[in-house]
């Protein structure tokens, strides 16, 4: 199945979400994080002094990342990833 089905499938009962990026606040319900992936997160939010929309958007990154995997899970080899397009945006900005 393809990333796209995934997220198609993810979001069928939710009327306007047809991909991550369409996510709303409530996206913890989509995102099963695993436990050092979140820590891993946390400390790159704090280190690198992220907003909570910034949190949100790195989280959506990282779960389009784990679906082009196959992986049902965020790992935390796709957060590391997701943060470092963040810092790459900022740097670019």
């Amino acid at each position: 199945m393809s990333f796209v089905q995934v997220q198609l499938e993810r979001f069928a009962t939710r009327a306007g979400v047809f991909a991550n990026a369409h996510m709303t606040p409530d996206l913890r319900t989509y995102r099963r994080i695993n436990d050092s992936a979140d820590v891993l997160l946390k400390r790159a939010i704090q280190r690198l002094q992220l907003s909570a929309r910034v949190f949100r958007r790195v989280l959506k990154i990282a779960r389009t990342i784990a679906d082009l995997v196959g992986s049902a899970a965020i790992e935390p080899q796709y957060v590391s990833e997701a943060v470092q397009y963040r810092s790459l945006d900022r740097a670019m900005g």
